[in-house]
């Protein structure tokens, strides 16, 4: 009856080293369910030849509307404290058809953050759901729930899309519900 999630930052270890680990909890549109708690993780990573510092944060978010709005809240406020560069990625849930405009609106806003993945290239949104899902939207109109927020001091060195076999995508034969967004950026 319940879900695990894993969060994960991949690094190249020739040209970065961690030197700082932030777990942190997002709060629960139901308090009395604390293990079904989603959590922020944040890695700092310092270049190894220019020594210079980036936050990378990964998350994923709940898909209550309620938990979203409270977790917008917290991440919106936590990057807005950041004093350095960082990017922001992950699941957030942010469906069209929801509050995902209103959501990625407090973000842009109260975070003082861009969003470097808007808009994809290749594909209108980044979750298509598989064949058996209650919930899936055609390839034209997929909800964007994958994003990548970063201050505005960094630069989008091309436009961001996504990455993934689009026929297998059509077909919903592809290895995930979700499609890999890459940005090349610049700090």
């Amino acid at each position: 009856d319940s879900a695990s999630f894993a969060l994960v930052v991949f690094y190249k270890r020739v040209a970065f080293f961690p030197v700082g680990l932030d777990l942190q909890l997002l709060p629960l549109a139901d308090e009395s369910k604390p293990q079904a708690s989603k959590i922020l993780l944040s890695v700092a990573l310092r270049h190894i030849s220019g020594g210079g510092l980036i936050e990378v944060i990964n998350t994923h978010f709940g898909m209550e509307e309620e938990e979203k709005r409270k977790s917008v809240e917290f991440l919106s406020g936590y990057l807005s404290q950041r004093r350095g560069e960082f990017l922001c990625a992950g699941d957030f849930n942010f469906f069209d058809d929801r509050d995902g405009k209103l959501h990625r609106d407090v973000m842009l806003q109260k975070g003082g953050v861009d969003d470097l993945a808007y808009p994809l290239s290749n594909a209108s949104g980044t979750f298509m759901g598989y064949r058996h899902d209650a919930f899936h939207q055609p390839f034209e109109s997929m909800s964007r729930l994958d994003h990548i927020f970063a201050p505005y001091s960094v630069t989008k060195v091309g436009e961001g899309y996504v990455f993934g076999d689009m026929e297998r995508v059509k077909d919903r034969t592809y290895s995930s519900d979700h499609l890999m967004i890459v940005a090349n950026v610049q700090f």
